[in-house]
This record gives C-alpha cells, structure tokens and sequence, in this order.
C-alpha cells in the first residue's frame, strides 16, 4: 500500500494540528503542509496554521471529489470594488503560495502551488466511517477502533499493528451468516461492507441502543503463524 493511498479518519486528521505537524483536507485529499512553513514567510502561514487539522475546502473549488481525477482544485476568486479587478478570495488571510492582491514586477509565479502539488498529498479522508470491535481470542482483549469504510481487512490489519505487532499471525473472522450467527473468515482484500459485515450502529442508535452493543466484532484467531515484528 502506498502511502499517498491511504484513507484517512477527520479524527486522525485533526491530530496533526501543530506548527511542526500540520495537515489539511482540500476536496477529499489529505496534505501534510508542514514542509511549506520552513520555505514561507510566518505571516503567510498563519491562516493555514490556524486551521491546522481541519477541512478549509471553503477556500477552494470545486469542492468535489474524484479520487481517480488529477488535482483540480482552484483558490475562489472575487472581484474588487475599486480596483475592477479579479483576485484570491482569502478572508482569512493571504496565505502560501497566493500572489499579492494587485500586479507587481517584483513576485515570482514560476512554481507549482502546493495545493496543486502531489507531493503534499498524502491520502484520502473517509467519506464514512465506522467503529468495530477488535477480539483477540488468543489474549481475550478487545479494541475499539475507526476505521473509513473504503478499507480493505488488509489495511485494517495494518492500521491494528500499532496494537499488535503480530496481527497477521492471526485468522480475521465475523459474523457473515446471520441467519446461522456463525464466525466466517473474512476476504482479506474486500472491504467490511464486500465480506458482508454489516454497520447497525446508525439505524438502531438513533433508538437510543448502547453503541457498545452494536459494533460490528471482528475476532482474531491465532494461526501460529509468528510474524516478525
């Protein structure tokens, strides 16, 4: 899996929200700008800092996103009053990469802005997520976690090592036959939704049902088959 395509959770995004850390959402795509405030002035960083780890597609259009399309988005635009001419939308302030509001001689446009750039992109964000029960039958320990529902079990395993360096040791199975309630192993390159597991949590919590009790489990069944760590 490359690592400009993963998908991300707006929680795991909103983690990265510091001056040494910062990432952004633009239209569905993830950006890591922190190279970008080594390489700026601090007054043009400032509007990007203050919305580290948030969305600030407002900034841009057209705000939908096509994950198989090439980047397109474009900074607003809007028409001075006095001046009669067309410049960057910024109410909250100019910010890296956008030229000064009037003609100067004296400004550099010979770059790529980075909202334009791959190498800022470095992921998804999730157009859905959900939470699922993690057991390990081995341990008998249970971990919650987020996950975006465009994942594979594959990167669900991946995202679980951070819990378990060995999670590939292990048989991931759920609940697939409900008539039967019996635990199926799970097609590893298939999202939850593809292997058939379904997400409750929506239709019964809004009947004020414990969200406890409607995760999806997922039980982990040691193969032994030791994995390196």
């Amino acid at each position: 899996m490359l690592w400009n395509d993963r998908w991300y959770t707006a929680r795991e995004v909103g983690t990265h929200c510091s001056t040494t850390d910062c990432w952004v959402t633009i239209s569905g795509r993830v950006y890591n700008v922190t190279p970008l405030f080594a390489d700026n002035p601090p007054v043009l960083c400032e509007p990007i800092i203050k919305n580290a780890g948030k969305d600030i597609s407002q900034w841009f259009e057209p705000r939908t996103f096509n994950m198989d399309e090439e980047i397109g988005v474009e900074v607003l635009l809007w028409r001075h009053p006095t001046m009669k001419l067309s410049t960057y939308y910024t109410p909250q302030g100019r910010f890296a990469h956008i030229p000064p509001p009037f003609p100067r001689t004296d400004f550099n446009m010979d770059y790529n802005p980075w909202w334009l750039d791959k190498n800022f992109v470095i992921g998804f964000l999730s157009k859905r997520t959900q939470f699922i029960r993690v057991k390990n039958i081995l341990l008998d320990h249970v971990y919650v976690m987020e996950v975006p529902c465009e994942e594979t079990i594959n990167e669900i395993l991946y995202r679980y090592t951070e819990h378990n360096k060995h999670a590939a040791s292990y048989e991931w199975k759920a609940i697939l036959e409900y008539d039967t309630m019996k635990f199926c192993t799970m097609d590893m390159t298939k999202t939850l939704t593809e292997n058939g597991v379904k997400d409750e949590s929506q239709e019964f919590g809004c009947a004020g049902m414990q969200l406890d009790y409607l995760l999806p489990a997922i039980h982990l069944h040691y193969t032994d088959d030791l994995t390196v760590a």
